[in-house]
């Protein structure tokens, strides 16, 4: 590798050889199952990997069998988009259970350091906009939790930044700050040039009904960049994979399914050897569904 100048990735590349190895072994080792149902192409037989009791869990939720003992996720075997079922509930039945997860609400509340990340992707957002999408620019950092005030510094940089969430107990505002629900896509058809998201692709449960509210949002050619781990970025046991509230891990085939029955086009992906990877997708028309 050094002949070709490649000697500096070799550790990246051992780590990511690493990770593919042991998820295949565990791929291998899983007991299989024709029941399933997969939410991007519907497909019955999958994988099952069992993981176990959240260890930082605490309160009310620890009533829940999945964050108690442990919860299944599912690798399907048409598309090996990885997946939980339990959590296939109302945004705001999901909202109060993640919002009482850790006593007293812990980093759930907690401003954190992924609000530089969230304004950072919604620059990017504006940069593709610009001369792509008619109009002005409005950019949307969908479930943006506690890192709310992302929105109103980006607007001090003059970029017109909205936020959403479910989590109940936020300061929304109902201006530049609204509680995400059932109603808000057809509140907000073709509102905004873009819609940029960290570290909540993870946390869908239907990801091909949320593609299809963000194209209802997303004004006609616009933008989406979103910051998250696909399944083959971590081993399917350890790290992001574990925790009991990440239902959802794209792989490179079930997103293109995706983007194709919502209409988006992946326009570009950024991959860095260490860290996150965030995907950048523009709206192609309007999606049925």
């Amino acid at each position: 590798m050094s002949g070709l100048g490649l000697s500096k990735y070799a550790p990246e590349f051992m780590l990511v050889f690493y990770f593919w190895l042991k998820f295949s072994w565990h791929y291998l080792r899983a007991k299989s199952v024709d029941s399933a149902d997969c939410p991007v192409s519907g497909g019955k037989k999958a994988k099952v990997f069992r993981y176990g009791k959240d260890p930082y869990a605490t309160g009310e939720v620890l009533k829940l069998d999945e964050i108690s003992k442990g919860h299944d996720k599912y690798c399907c075997v048409e598309c090996k988009h990885l997946y939980a079922l339990w959590l296939r509930k109302s945004a705001n039945k999901v909202g109060e259970l993640y919002s009482n997860i850790y006593a007293g609400g812990g980093e759930v509340y907690t401003e954190n350091d992924r609000k530089d990340i969230q304004k950072e992707m919604m620059r990017i957002a504006h940069k593709y906009c610009s001369g792509n999408v008619e109009g002005a620019f409005a950019g949307l950092d969908f479930g943006c939790g506690p890192n709310f005030r992302a929105a109103y510094e980006l607007r001090d940089e003059g970029i017109e930044a909205y936020c959403s969430d479910i989590l109940p107990k936020l300061p929304y505002d109902g201006k530049v700050f609204f509680k995400f629900d059932e109603h808000s896509a057809e509140i907000f058809k073709n509102r905004f040039s873009a819609i940029s998201s960290v570290d909540v692709l993870e946390h869908l449960n239907w990801p091909v009904n949320d593609f299809l509210v963000f194209n209802r949002m997303l004004k006609p050619k616009g933008f989406m960049v979103h910051f998250t781990p696909m399944i083959n970025h971590f081993p399917v046991f350890g790290s992001h994979a574990d925790h009991v509230f990440h239902t959802n891990f794209f792989s490179s085939k079930s997103l293109a399914i995706i983007c194709e029955k919502t209409s988006f086009r992946l326009v570009n992906k950024v991959v860095k050897p260490r860290g996150y990877w965030y995907y950048i997708f523009q709206k192609l028309g309007e999606a049925c569904g």
